[in-house]
C-alpha cells in the first residue's frame, strides 16, 4: 500500500513537471510568435512602396536602375557614378509617431532581417527586451549601438539571436563564405532614404571586443587600424578591404557557444 502511495506521488509530480514544463515552452513560442507577428504587422502598416516601385535613382551622368545595378561589378558602378541611395519603403512619418526612438529600418534581402532599428543613446540597452511598443518582448528590437548616430563611421546595430529563426538569427549563417556571397546586400532606410551594404566580412569576437570601439574614427590611422585587425581574425573577407573614407555597418548577435560569444557581419557602404 504504501508503496503504491509513493508511485502515485511520483507520478503526479512527474506529470506536473511535465506540464510546467509544456506550458513554459508554449508560453515561450506564443511570446515569440506575437512579436513576429507585431514586427510583419507594423511592416505592413507603414510600407508605401515595394523596392521595385523606388529601385531608380537619378545622377547628373544618367539614371540607373539600381535593382539590377546591385548585382553589377562595383567598378562599373563607380563608373556610372550610382550611388545605391533610393527613396523612403516606410513612412517614417507613421513610425516615429508610433515611436519616437525609431531611428532606421534594416533589410537584408533573402532573409528574415527585415526590422525596425531602435537608437536610445541616454538608455542604451532600452530594447533589448522591449517591443517596439514599450512592452515586455523576449524578442526585443535591433538597436543601435548609443555611441553611434546615423552618419557614423562604422553603425553598430544589436540584435538577438532567437531560436525560432527570427530577429538576428540569419546572422550565424553567415559563417559561410557561400552564404555571405548569395546574401551580400543589406538595406539600412532612414527618413534620408535608403543606403545598401555589401558584406565584407564575418568574425567571431567577444562582447568586449576592441573593434566595438570603431564608431567615428577620429583619423585614417584609427580606421585602417581597426579594419585591419578584424580582418586579420575575420572568418573570410569578400572583396578588397575598406579604406578610409568608406562607411561600415556592423550587425551583432549572440551565437549558441559561449554567454559573451558574439558573430558580427560587417558590410561597406556602396
Amino acid at each position: 500500500m504504501k508503496g503504491k502511495i509513493i508511485l502515485c506521488l511520483c507520478l503526479a509530480v512527474c506529470l506536473t513537471v511535465l506540464g510546467v514544463s509544456g506550458y513554459m515552452v508554449w508560453n515561450d513560442y506564443a511570446q515569440r510568435q506575437k512579436a513576429q507577428n507585431e514586427f510583419d504587422d507594423l511592416n505592413r502598416h507603414t510600407t508605401v512602396a515595394t523596392p521595385d516601385e523606388v529601385s531608380t535613382v537619378g545622377t547628373e551622368a544618367e539614371t540607373v536602375d539600381v535593382s539590377s545595378a546591385a548585382s553589377a561589378d562595383q567598378q562599373e558602378l563607380s563608373r556610372l557614378g550610382v550611388s545605391t541611395y533610393q527613396n523612403n519603403i516606410h513612412d517614417f512619418k507613421t513610425l516615429r509617431g508610433l515611436n519616437s526612438d525609431c531611428a532606421a529600418w534594416l533589410t537584408i534581402p533573402g532573409t528574415t532581417v527585415d526590422y525596425p532599428v531602435m537608437h536610445t543613446p541616454n538608455d542604451p540597452e532600452k530594447y533589448l527586451s522591449l517591443s517596439f511598443y514599450g512592452s515586455y518582448s523576449v524578442s526585443g528590437v535591433p538597436f543601435l549601438d548609443a555611441g553611434c548616430t546615423l552618419y557614423s563611421d562604422n553603425l553598430i546595430i544589436y540584435g538577438h539571436d532567437m531560436n525560432s529563426g527570427t530577429m538576428f538569427a540569419p546572422l550565424l549563417n553567415y559563417e559561410s563564405k557561400s552564404y555571405a556571397q548569395d546574401h551580400s546586400v543589406i538595406q539600412l532606410e532612414t527618413e534620408q532614404g535608403v543606403k545598401s551594404y555589401s558584406v565584407y566580412a564575418a568574425a567571431r569576437v567577444k562582447a568586449d571586443d576592441k573593434y566595438y570601439n570603431l564608431k567615428d574614427a577620429p583619423n585614417k590611422e584609427y580606421y585602417d587600424q581597426k579594419v585591419m585587425n578584424i580582418t586579420q581574425r575575420a572568418l573570410y573577407t569578400v572583396g578588397t578591404q575598406p579604406q578610409f573614407g568608406q562607411k561600415l555597418i556592423t550587425l551583432s548577435t549572440c551565437t549558441n557557444t559561449s554567454y559573451d560569444d558574439r558573430i558580427i557581419v560587417i558590410a561597406v557602404q556602396k
